[in-house]
């Protein structure tokens, strides 16, 4: 039987390399991840019972490793959970350059309409100098208005 200190070393050794590679995803961020599937599909129930598999193999070696109920637990839930925890830093970053060049461009817009030009002459004069986050949706609403669509429908596809 191995002796109870050399378990808690391991065990010590094993949050800080946790807590390591915690915070290495958490400053490179993740890839966003693709749009949710339907919960009925085949492709998510084949992620699901993937998820629980590799739950219950991290619960059973830690019951086995440890002999600890509560360890085995938690080191499941934590696996299961993992997707969800670990996953985002990356998609909140673009979501924010979005929304900070959504305003930088809002404030252009606003000085471009004070020197006596209406809005829809405004919106294609200002998209060349609109942040990168937002051009390629500017230039979907600038195509839709040369088009002809009226400026409410097409500010709606923007939105």
């Amino acid at each position: 039987m191995i002796p109870l200190s050399t378990l808690l070393v391991i065990l010590a050794g094993a949050v800080v390399g946790g807590g390591v590679i915690l915070l290495v995803v958490a400053l490179l961020g993740t890839e966003p991840r693709p749009p949710r599937v339907r919960s009925g599909s085949p492709g998510s129930l084949l992620r699901a019972r993937r998820r629980l598999v590799i739950a219950l193999v991290v619960g059973i070696v830690t019951l086995v490793v440890t002999r600890w109920p509560v360890a085995a637990f938690g080191a499941a839930a934590f696996a299961l959970a993992a997707p969800a925890l670990l996953g985002g830093a990356k998609a909140e970053r673009e979501q924010t350059a979005r929304l900070e060049g959504l305003a930088a461009w809002t404030e252009s817009l606003r000085d471009t309409i004070a020197g006596a030009v209406g809005l829809e002459q405004a919106i294609p004069a200002t998209v060349y100098a609109a942040a990168p986050a937002i051009q390629p949706q500017l230039r979907l609403l600038v195509d839709r208005l040369r088009v002809r669509v009226p400026l409410p429908v097409a500010l709606r596809g923007l939105a």
